[in-house]
């Protein structure tokens, strides 16, 4: 008995220490200090987390405290966890660096989640601010996230990840972390952007919300969460508008059981701790270091520090360290490490490649001629011609000398200043190429490391390398052909730019250096052409290039404003290039395949291409514009409305009110004859848009209405931004969602309050579109169907279709802003028209042919609907000519057999020679 109570006993002691083993202390402590400034999160929510956490054992920790939690972790690489009751990271972990204060890739806090630590991230966008010790907050705005830790925390595309106002529905995934109370989601992460999804926004499956981003393996559940993606005053009442219950205790509870989910804590963490050194043993600052492991999926990439350090938490296994740079070369196969029961030192060799730096402090004379446009478009016109300083033999003697990299608004520091809305040039002096690049000649080369405010043309001994018409901040990466390089003699950089307005000049893609022109890879090739429009000038756009390996992979290219493509890096094998998106037609070539080969450079891989044929439409027979004066607006003042109404009554459209406007679609959906409404206020009411809900859907009647081919012409404020309560209560805000839930995509997801003014597309010429205006909420190009006028932000006229991309129900826009007499005059009148009343096959330079027919709305004949044509419809026909009954818009239609645009006694008699059988068809 008592060797029984012994075994018994002995098996219990085992099975705790099994599942000590487990189940190891999780380490947790809350962050709150009142010293540093909150953003989305208030005080009173933050303390009140912070209690009700200290009461479930956590240790809150102020700034300093932080720190020294997370270099403890970083060092032990125990399970540990942070929940941030302040809703900003503090410069006490987020170690900001430079005079700006940029954004430190290898940061004590991404160092901590990269040693397997977990961070629990609240209320406003991670990394949108920094707090610092003086009480103020530093912005780093939408890109902080992905600059600091390397991945998009959320991305401003609203409908789809800002401003959902959708309360979030859990996977099960998020189920098993003790999440069941939702809340409405304002700063959700697209799907592909993060690692592990806990929820969505209620409909919106590309977006996530919450999530979890991983950053090591072996200890699932860790990393960077991210929830209540929503101002916490918002939260404390429910959301805005208001969909869930209020935060109380639950919330907390939730949030505590998110911190503590670690489904297995059993795996040892030990760190791999390395310096990335070169050839000659010098430490690389600045590199990356990918990690792949054996029997893991994922690759996790690692900043190393100025000192070239760097250090990953994993656990036992074998790994390949290769290092990363736009200065270092691709070393195959990489560093192997084998990680077994403890910490592992390594030495990351790393190929620097050989290069000459081109900036004034590396002794490069540079010039620059500002042409002095200051917008005049006589001078502009000319200015942008003229190429002549690309020659490398230009005599550019009377030019002013200036500095690289350097800010040409900023007097203070730079002479000459330049003007805003004019074309410049910078010129080199003539420069040597180093014996360390002359002995790699056989390769193609790279001109990298600088950015250019804001479009460049960049050319290298007269050789066009490239050119960038869509950022001031993205850097500029252009492949060279060896046999451009004079490489026993000079040689000259010349470009080519246009400054609009704000900063100028050439900086540093990097923070620091110049220009530079350094070796290609030795192991890959370069790829790069252009797609230009068939017998035009004009740059295309709307399109990608598709390149596919012979393995079936797929790389998207996306092309710059003049519709140049390229990509470096390229592994040699044989790939397919073809043009994809939906504005292309077809391409001369329809598709190039080629083999790259490692270390050389294939340009001029270029297309020729036609848009795709805008879809053949019927003629529409009822027209109608909308207003009622009774209910709300949001940039369409009603004075406005009501002079948009009369003009369009004027060219014989039917005035409807809201209850004329249900009426109207209504009828249309069931006789599905051509129609069109023109939208006289910019918000439509709850009796066609169903917010029944607490949140549009698509239920409502104006989609029946456009699948059903209805047309719809608006101006002014977003699309379903706002929908008008029937019940005199006000508007209901339905934010990005509402244009996202019916029409398919946020149609105000361009970039927004740029004030760009908008330019016809071939769309737009071939329809005659004669209106202008200055776009502030374009749409993606992307996600319409046809962009009528673009902006830099987007496409700022534009037509979507329903039920499919052929038509031929619509949704229009025009007039992207506030309306007024200006804005909204007879040419924008006279375009909406226009779009109402699309008819036919429209074509123009540029587009590929239309085809096809267009089917009547009902049979010629069929009067009365029921299929076939008979002495009823002849007789109802008669009686409509003889005035004795009214005929509606579609019997005139169907009753107009002879096909000549008119109703008349004709058609009866070719009705009653058809009844008779003395004829088979109709010539309609």
């Amino acid at each position: 008995m008592k060797l029984r109570s012994l075994v018994a006993g002995i098996g219990a002691l085992a099975m705790l220490v099994s599942l000590g083993t487990a189940r190891a202390a999780v380490d947790k402590v809350v962050y709150r200090d009142a010293n540093y400034k909150l953003s989305w999160a208030n005080a009173d929510m933050s303390d009140q987390l912070a209690t009700y956490l200290a009461g479930k054992g956590y240790t809150q920790v102020d700034a300093a405290g932080l720190r020294a939690f997370c270099l403890k972790h970083i060092a032990d690489h125990a399970p540990s966890v942070i929940v941030m009751a302040n809703d900003v990271a503090p410069d006490t972990v987020m170690d900001p660096v430079g005079a700006n204060n940029d954004p430190n890739p290898a940061s004590t806090y991404l160092s901590y989640l990269n040693n397997g630590g977990k961070v629990v991230y609240l209320f406003d966008w991670p990394c949108y601010y920094i707090g610092l010790a003086d009480g103020t907050n530093l912005a780093w705005n939408d890109t902080g996230a992905n600059r600091a830790f390397g991945f998009w925390a959320c991305r401003w595309n609203g409908g789809v990840t800002t401003d959902d106002n959708k309360p979030v529905v859990f996977t099960d995934e998020g189920k098993k972390w003790g999440l069941t109370k939702v809340w409405q989601s304002k700063r959700a992460a697209l799907v592909t952007d993060i690692d592990v999804v806990l929820g969505h926004p209620q409909g919106v499956d590309a977006a996530a919300m919450p999530w979890e981003k991983l950053f090591t393996w072996g200890r699932p559940g860790s990393g960077f969460i991210y929830m209540y993606d929503l101002p916490a005053g918002d939260a404390a009442n429910g959301g805005n508008p208001v969909q869930t219950e209020p935060w109380d205790d639950r919330d907390m509870a939730q949030i505590d059981a998110v911190a503590s989910y670690f489904p297995d804590t059993s795996a040892t963490l030990y760190g791999i701790k390395g310096t990335i050194k070169d050839a000659a043993g010098k430490t690389v600052a600045g590199a990356r270091v990918n990690v792949t492991a054996e029997g893991k999926t994922g690759t996790r990439s690692l900043a190393a520090a100025d000192d070239g350090t760097f250090s990953l938490g994993v656990p036992n296994g074998t790994y390949y360290l290769s290092p990363v740079g736009a200065g270092l070369d691709i070393v195959p196969g990489g560093t192997k490490v084998v990680v077994n029961g403890a910490d592992v030192t390594v030495t990351v060799d790393a190929i620097v490649l050989p290069s000459v730096m081109l900036g004034t402090a590396d002794g490069v004379t540079w010039k620059l001629l500002d042409y002095a446009d200051a917008g005049d478009a006589t001078a502009l016109a000319k200015d942008a011609k003229d190429f002549a300083p690309a020659d490398p033999a230009f005599n550019d003697s009377s030019w002013a000398a200036t500095k690289v990299p350097g800010d040409l608004t900023n007097a203070a520091t730079t002479d000459p200043v330049l003007g805003t809305n004019t074309y410049f040039w910078y010129r080199s002096s003539k420069f040597k190429i180093s014996d360390a690049l002359k002995a790699v000649k056989t390769r193609f080369l790279v001109l990298d490391n600088y950015n250019i405010d804001d479009q460049d043309w960049t050319y290298l001994n007269g050789h066009l390398l490239g050119t960038r018409q869509d950022g001031w901040n993205n850097e500029r990466v252009y492949a060279v052909d060896p046999a451009w390089v004079n490489w026993d003699g000079d040689n000259v950089v010349a470009i080519k730019g246009y400054q609009g307005g704000g900063g100028a000049g050439i900086s540093s893609a990097n923070g620091t250096g110049a220009p530079r022109l350094r070796a290609g890879s030795a192991y890959t090739g370069a790829i790069s052409g252009k797609v230009t429009l068939k017998d035009l000038p004009n740059v295309p756009a709307g399109f990608q290039v598709l390149m596919t390996a012979a393995d079936g992979t797929k790389t998207t290219l996306n092309p710059t404003g003049d519709g140049t493509y390229r990509i470096n890096d390229v592994v040699p094998g044989t790939y397919t290039l073809t043009l994809t998106g939906g504005a292309v037609g077809s391409s001369t070539p329809a598709s190039l395949s080629e083999t790259v080969v490692a270390s050389k450079y294939m340009h001029d891989q270029n297309f020729t291409m036609l848009y795709k044929a805008f879809p053949v439409l019927p003629a529409v027979v009822d027209k109608a514009v909308y207003y009622d004066d009774t209910l709300g607006v949001g940039w369409f003042p009603l004075a406005e409305g009501a002079r948009v109404r009369d003009w369009f009554v004027g060219k014989g459209y039917k005035a409807l009110d809201a209850a004329a406007l249900k009426t109207f679609m209504s009828a249309h959906v069931t006789s599905k004859v051509p129609s069109a409404i023109v939208l006289a206020q910019d918000i439509l009411p709850d009796n066609v848009v169903d917010i029944t809900t607490g949140s549009v859907t698509k239920a409502g009647l104006v989609n029946q209405y456009m699948d059903n081919g209805g047309r719809l012409v608006h101006y002014g404020d977003i699309p379903f931004y706002n929908i008008a309560k029937m019940d005199g209560t006000g508007n209901f805000t339905a934010g990005d969602a509402g244009s996202t839930t019916i029409l398919g995509f946020s149609a105000g997801g361009g970039t927004r309050d740029v004030n760009d003014t908008v330019v016809n597309s071939l769309y737009g010429n071939a329809l005659g579109m004669k209106s202008s205006w200055p776009s502030v909420r374009p749409a993606p190009t992307t996600a319409v169907d046809v962009v009528l006028e673009s902006a830099s932000g987007g496409a700022a006229g534009w037509i979507k279709f329903f039920p499919t991309s052929a038509g031929p129900g619509y949704f229009a826009r025009l007039v992207d802003v506030g309306v007024t007499a200006d804005t909204l005059g007879d040419n924008a009148l006279a375009d909406g028209q226009r779009l109402a009343e699309l008819n036919g096959k429209y074509n123009g330079p540029g587009l590929a042919e239309a085809g096809g027919t267009v089917t009547p709305p009902v049979a010629f004949g069929d009067l009365n609907g029921d299929g076939k044509v008979s002495i009823t419809d002849v007789v109802t026909a008669l009686r409509g000519v003889a005035g004795l009954v009214t005929l509606t818009d579609a019997q005139k239609l169907a009753a107009d057999v002879n096909g000549d645009g008119k109703f008349n006694i004709s058609d009866v008699v070719m009705m009653l020679r058809f009844v008779a059988g003395l004829i088979t068809k109709f010539p309609a």
